[in-house]
């Protein structure tokens, strides 16, 4: 039995309405005056002219892109993509009027063409090439002040531009003017991203004054945060006045997680996207309309706060709903339940749970899992049931995945991995074979820890991983207003070829390499590093002086490269009781590197007592670390709450996601069935696991507790 409490935080609209609006509260261009309108909750510019000052119109807004955009689906006007076959390979739409140019390099920096961009692009009607399918490049350039220029028309006719651009360890900057200056330059320097890579998708709706004019949009570097700072540039899509609009708008409720429990005056914020422009957005509380905030102007993207008064309505569950309408009517519902807790409970008699709410323990970090459905080995069937599987997961509370990084699959001149995706079947069969006769058979890429060859690292298995079971995860829990934390964790079990355990610098190298072809195919480089899976495993048989020296240079690696210092975990011992020792020992062997640790882990595979728990924790606070059951097969409910009384974990993992295999407790769900059909089942012992990981989400905090009976053991969050 638990208590869950939450608080609500509300959200700050656009940097906050005060401050902006205190910030810039007249702005003077060509003559006419600029300011704010504040009304109800948004803050959108205005404009107030002469008489004699023609109006023209340019709005911008910046949004993530899709993963994959279909150019001749977005531009009916024109569209163009730079670098598909080199720095100068330029192609645009054919049979129209070009509309869009060709760019103009600005400042001295060299144009270089790149691959692996997070979003892919696709056409089937262009020139040069007529079509392309998934293209991942694009152009750059490195250094401040350097980048591109592009022009469009502009008249008093109605367009809307997309420009897909990106920055790496840089801040770019993108400016939009209009030649008649009959509205104010758009200048955006929000996209930032000082290691790694980002991507954007910047839409400029604009309008002349007068005809004849022209929109220039500059995007360029406005601080390096490293001698690699660069902005990309991959497509443009333009649309000619307003299209047959189709397309629902998006919607969520911010801030709100199904169940939470909610009293008194409650801030409602809900964000909302449309490819045109939202028109209103209204609240709905048990069916019944609270209330109306009607967007004006209809700008694409709103974020707008309801002051929701949950004292009018009875305690217990009820349905909160946002639905979002744009400006041709389309609508959606974005739905979750409640709990409203307003009048105090009736005194209780007998046993009692009595919380303690000065004292705190433990934040939970989430609930984690392996992220294994079968997409490793069962290629031929997992995607019968890979979606359900994650959808359960979701729903179950997982937001922590650990995927695995097999030490002979990743660093090899062999790519055993790919060539067994390449036939495409189920294992066991001999491509299988060959890659677990391999995978903890590393082959360095070459004799120097210090420089990377790339041609000696293989991501197949990694990237069906990220593919399958990341990305979609990512994708879902961002529905719910969550994040994804994501693990990668070290595998190698085998004394006889132990490249990375003799040589840390060479572990370094396997580690940037990662997080390397991460952050330039996706975006994104892993939330936490598992140093090595099971260390005491007969095995591996890593000590605790050969932990601390590969942690010491993966961290420093990753540091001197430019990305943030990674999220370790250590030791992830396969004995419960040993997490302990071995920490110790690597302090006393290294104690800069158990400084860098920041999660002590622990698998209950040989059980862990209460005493020792007790011991582990104590060991865990003096140093300043979370601690962490990281892997139990067949954990249940009671492994659970003791881990949590005692052990004051931030982070607990039974084992899989899923599998195909009986209901033993190493899945959170098993499947049945046989190509094409397949049921997916909760585990018996996940029925109770449910309890917790459901309702006590990331960032709860354990508070004190007093139980009147041994009968009872509460455990508030």
């Amino acid at each position: 039995m638990f208590y869950l409490r939450r608080s609500l935080v509300s959200s700050c609209l656009i940097g906050c309405v005060a401050s902006l609006a205190a910030l810039f509260p007249v702005l003077a261009q060509d003559g006419n005056r600029f300011g704010f309108l504040v009304n109800d909750q948004n803050l959108f510019p205005v404009r107030a002219s002469k008489a004699s000052a023609v109006t023209g119109v340019l709005i911008g807004s910046r949004t993530n892109p899709q993963t994959t955009v279909d150019l001749s689906a977005v531009g009916n006007a024109d569209w163009a993509h730079w670098g598909l076959t080199g720095a100068n390979s330029f192609n645009h739409r054919s049979g129209v009027t070009q509309q869009i140019s060709n760019f103009v390099p600005l400042g001295t920096g060299t144009i270089q063409q790149f691959t692996e961009n997070p979003s892919t692009y696709s056409w089937s009607d262009g020139t040069p090439t007529v079509a392309a399918s998934t293209t991942d490049t694009g152009v750059y350039t490195i250094g401040p002040n350097n980048g591109f220029q592009i022009t469009v028309p502009a008249d008093t006719t109605q367009r809307s531009l997309k420009l897909y651009v990106g920055v790496s360890a840089a801040t770019g900057k993108l400016e939009a003017s209009i030649s008649d200056g009959s509205a104010p330059t758009y200048v955006d320097t929000s996209l930032v991203n000082t290691s790694a890579t980002s991507v954007a998708v910047y839409t400029l709706n604009y309008q002349a004054g007068t005809s004849g004019q022209t929109l220039t949009v500059k995007w360029t570097v406005q601080t390096a945060h490293n001698i690699w700072g660069n902005v990309t540039l991959q497509a443009a899509s333009l649309v000619n006045a307003t299209p047959a609009d189709n397309i629902a708008p998006t919607v969520n409720i911010q801030g709100l997680k199904h169940y939470v429990r909610v009293s008194n005056q409650v801030p409602v914020t809900v964000q909302s996207s449309d490819n045109l422009g939202i028109d209103r957005v209204e609240l709905y509380v048990d069916g019944s309309l609270l209330s109306t905030r009607n967007v004006v102007p209809n700008i694409p993207d709103a974020l707008i706060t309801f002051n929701w008064n949950t004292t009018t309505l009875s305690n217990g569950k009820h349905l909160l709903q946002a639905r979002s309408f744009d400006s041709s009517g389309n609508s959606r519902t974005a739905s979750l339940a409640v709990v409203t807790l307003n009048s105090p409970a009736s005194p209780t008699t007998g046993n009692r749970i009595t919380i303690v709410p000065n004292v705190s323990y433990q934040t939970m970090s989430g609930w984690q899992a392996s992220g294994d459905t079968g997409i490793i080995e069962l290629i031929g069937s997992v995607d019968y049931w890979n979606n359900t599987v994650l959808d359960a997961n979701v729903e179950l509370g997982i937001n922590r995945v650990r995927v695995g990084l097999h030490s002979g699959i990743a660093e090899n001149s062999a790519d055993y991995y790919g060539s067994f995706l390449a036939v495409g079947q189920n294992a066991p069969n001999p491509t299988w074979q060959a890659v677990r006769d391999n995978w903890r058979v590393p082959i360095n890429d070459n004799a120097d820890p210090n420089s990377i060859n790339p041609s000696g690292f293989k991501w197949a298995m990694l990237d069906r991983q990220i593919d399958k079971v990341v990305l979609p995860m990512r994708q879902k829990l961002q529905a719910r207003g969550e994040t994804l934390f994501l693990v990668l964790t070290y595998v190698h079990f085998s004394t006889l070829n132990q490249l990375h355990v003799d040589n840390p610098a060479e572990y370094g190298e396997l580690i940037l390499a990662t997080w390397n072809h991460l952050n330039l195919r996706y975006g994104f480089v892993p939330n936490a590093l598992e140093i090595f899976l099971e260390p005491d495993n007969d095995a591996a048989n890593v000590s605790p002086s050969e932990m601390a020296a590969m942690i010491v240079a993966a961290r420093n690696r990753l540091v001197a490269a430019g990305y943030a210092k990674p999220y370790i975990m250590a030791p992830a011992t396969v004995s419960g009781p040993s997490a302990r020792t071995f920490y110790l020992s690597l302090k006393s062997a290294n104690a800069a590197a158990a400084g860098y640790i920041d999660e002590i882990g622990y698998h209950r595979y040989v059980d862990i007592t209460d005493p020792d728990l007790q011991l582990l924790r104590n060991t865990a606070e003096a140093d300043g670390k979370r601690t962490a059951m990281s892997e139990y097969g067949g954990g249940t409910y009671f492994d659970l709450h003791s881990d949590l009384k005692i052990g004051k974990v931030s982070a607990w993992e039974q084992f899989a996601l899923g599998f195909p295999e009986a209901d033993n407790g190493f899945q959170y769900f098993y499947v049945n069935g046989s190509n094409p059909s397949y049921t997916v089942n909760i585990g018996s012992r996940t029925k109770y696991l449910r309890q917790y990981m459901k309702f006590i989400r990331p960032g709860a905090v354990m508070k004190g507790v007093t139980n009147s009976s041994a009968s009872f053991d509460g455990l508030p969050f």
